[in-house]
């Protein structure tokens, strides 16, 4: 018979809320569309990048965004800040 131990009962606990939290995850996500760094996002981009030499390496996301009107959701909000629009 083999008995579990008070650390071995938290360990599984923890495992099985990591499990439930990245169910829930996934499930949120499904249902916002993604969007990639197609052709378009990419003229804007280049368009972007024309004007101007220094911009952040994120300006590829930040095209993207511009190109669609779509929500950027970041915690580096201090590089695109930076980008026009």
């Amino acid at each position: 018979m083999v008995h579990a131990s008070a650390s071995s009962q938290k360990t599984l606990s923890e495992l099985a809320w990591a499990y439930r939290r990245l169910s829930e995850s996934i499930g949120f996500l499904a249902q916002l569309e993604i969007i990639t760094y197609d052709e378009k996002a990419m003229r804007k981009f280049e368009d972007c990048a024309s004007r101007r030499s220094n911009w952040p390496t994120d300006l590829r996301i930040a095209s993207v965004v511009l190109e669609y009107g779509a929500t950027l959701v970041t915690e580096n909000a201090r590089d695109f800040m930076q980008v026009p629009g």
